[in-house]
């Protein structure tokens, strides 16, 4: 009996020393199903208790003197489905969903969202993390090979400029071409590049006629419907801070042009082919060519070399012809491109509870460009707030503010045949003569009181030389005197009421507000360029657009089986306000 008793106490003590060890200690790692990479500071908590712990560097956990009781342990982390598990022996390894995938079920659609499951019409959708990945100023550049049928063509290059958007082609020759913007759930007349990319959660473009229908004629170019962020984490606060910092050139270098060492011999053959077109003969046409291509060309690079002696009559350069008077002052393209500097910062916080959620952001950027007296500047800030304290009642208000400022090179940059445009007049510029002035026998720096100085800051530019190419024209001291700036803030509200009263019925009523100041200002100088007409001249322009919208939507989804109806009944009211002034003078009498 007594061996018998001891070998039931034996049998306990072992049965509850292996319970103990099943529950007494959990290890595991967490990674992303996206990558396979391991997620730095997932929360494991242990189900109905406040033991729990954080994935290390490594994604890996620990959890030790877990309750014999406990069951299952629960996962999550920020942009993730929360997972529970049952525990079990040895290490368990979790794969943690992206919590997009929850998104991706709905697609944006007109006055709402749908089913992707029984959505039928033609539609992309671009979201936050496709956005992220770009160091982009203007939020159309993230159209740019991430969704089908959409064209998206930079215009000048200006930093900060919206691309040509265009959907499935042109769809006239005439009118505007241009999508209608839908920025949640309103329609949104600013320029695209005042809303912070940072801001947006996503992006869908809505294609054919059954999906943009309920916006009318003016969705016949396609409609890109724009949704910003709100709270996200559960539970608690989300705080990040985003640095971004780059420098920029220009992408594709200019084609080969003729240099200094063949411009020459050159404009020697052609002076030469029209002395014998008017009747000399060859060798006489190529002595003429000869003496005459210094006092025809204005300009002699040359150090030591007469202006007849230049090029020979047999078509060559003197090959003393080595040496430059005005050296690497013959560069206009250094003297127009330089490299870029963007630097942009994004602060942003977001919470959310199970009866409110917050997002609130502040953002900087500042994008120079990589030429001359181009660069973007923009200031931005937004909160969305959404409060829903019972399940038939939900409320919100999403506010935000833009400022941005804007500097560009030429009023001209568009058109590829005007003096003022930069890149053209660079391009065109024969590469004998030199960006600044200098004494044409000496190659001397001449200062504005045409006396010769080795300052740099006293540099004037030959804008009044006798060049033969562009002769009275400078587009890259134009575009140094003159100033193009452009200012705009630009201001939104959005609020919006939604009543439950039964399941499957929603009675809405938004209203949103967007007024929009616009401010340009463009002083063209008295010494060089179309301002010399003046003398001098300013044109300013003013523009204030105001936008109201207010509808009521009634929406009402009903499942029977397998059978899904979805109906809606709305009713909208649309407010616009145009405002502009413009006054321009001429006769400039104090500089500047």
């Amino acid at each position: 009996m007594k061996k018998r008793v001891l070998f039931t106490l034996a049998c306990l003590f072992l049965w509850t020393g292996m319970a103990m060890a099943q529950v007494s200690r959990i290890t595991g790692v967490v990674v992303s199903a996206e990558d396979n990479e391991p997620i730095v500071g997932a929360s494991v908590l242990v189900k109905g208790t406040t033991l729990g712990t954080i994935t290390d560097m490594n994604g890996r956990y620990s959890i030790n003197n877990i309750p014999v009781n406990a069951k299952s342990l629960v996962i999550s982390f920020v942009g993730m489905k929360t997972q529970e598990l049952a525990i079990k022996g040895g290490e368990q390894r979790v794969v943690m969903q992206s919590d997009t995938e929850l998104i991706d079920e709905v697609v944006v659609v007109a006055y709402g969202t749908q089913k992707k499951s029984s959505f039928t019409g033609a539609a992309s959708t671009v979201g936050a993390k496709s956005i992220e990945k770009r160091a982009i100023t203007n939020v159309t550049a993230a159209l740019e090979g991430n969704a089908s049928g959409v064209q998206v063509t930079a215009a000048t290059g200006q930093p900060g400029e919206s691309s040509s958007i265009r959907i499935r082609g042109f769809g006239s020759v005439n009118a505007s071409n241009a999508p209608l913007y839908v920025v949640d759930g309103t329609i949104y007349n600013g320029s695209i590049g005042d809303i912070n990319p940072a801001d947006i959660e996503s992006m869908t473009i809505l294609k054919d006629a059954a999906s943009t229908s309920l916006y009318g004629s003016s969705a016949g170019n396609g409609v890109i419907l724009i949704t910003t962020k709100k709270g996200k984490e559960s539970g608690g606060t989300g705080v990040n801070l985003t640095i971004n910092q780059g420098w920029s050139n220009r992408a594709y270098k200019d084609y080969k042009k003729v240099g200094i060492y063949d411009y020459y011999p050159l404009q020697w053959e052609m002076l030469k082919n029209s002395y014998i077109t008017s009747g000399k003969d060859a060798a006489t046409a190529a002595s003429l060519a000869t003496s005459k291509i210094g006092s025809t060309l204005k300009y002699n690079p040359f150090v030591g070399v007469a202006d007849d002696a230049i090029v020979g009559t047999d078509g060559k350069l003197n090959s003393s012809a080595d040496a430059l008077k005005w050296g690497d002052d013959l560069d206009w393209e250094d003297a127009a491109f330089k490299t870029g500097y963007r630097q942009e910062y994004n602060l942003s916080y977001n919470t959310k509870t199970e009866k409110s959620d917050t997002y609130a952001s502040v953002g900087y950027l500042n994008d120079d460009g990589y030429m001359i007296k181009t660069d973007f500047e923009r200031y931005s800030g937004r909160l969305n707030y959404n409060v829903y304290p019972t399940k038939w009642f939900k409320t919100g208000l999403n506010l935000g503010v833009t400022r941005t400022v804007s500097n560009y090179s030429t009023s001209d940059s568009g058109n590829s045949s005007s003096y003022s445009n930069l890149t053209r007049f660079i391009r065109t510029m024969a590469p004998i003569y030199p960006v600044h002035k200098h004494d044409l026998e000496t190659g001397a720096y001449l200062d504005a009181n045409g006396k010769a100085t080795t300052d740099p800051g006293e540099y004037i530019y030959d804008y009044e030389g006798t060049r033969l190419s562009n002769n009275g024209r400078d587009a890259i001291a134009e575009t140094e005197f003159n100033q193009r700036e452009l200012v705009r803030v630009n201001q939104t509200g959005h609020t919006y009421l939604t009543l439950t009263p039964v399941e499957g019925l929603n009675l809405t009523a938004n209203y949103s507000i967007n007024n929009i100041d616009y401010r340009r200002k463009v002083y063209e100088n008295p010494y060089v360029g179309d301002g010399t007409a003046g003398p001098g001249r300013l044109n300013q322009m003013s523009t204030r657009t105001l936008t109201q919208t207010f509808n009521q939507l009634i929406t009402y989804s009903k499942s029977i089986g397998n059978h899904n109806f979805d109906v809606l009944l709305g009713h909208e009211n649309y407010s616009y306000k145009y405002e502009y002034l413009y006054g321009m003078k001429t006769q400039e009498t104090v500089s500047g």
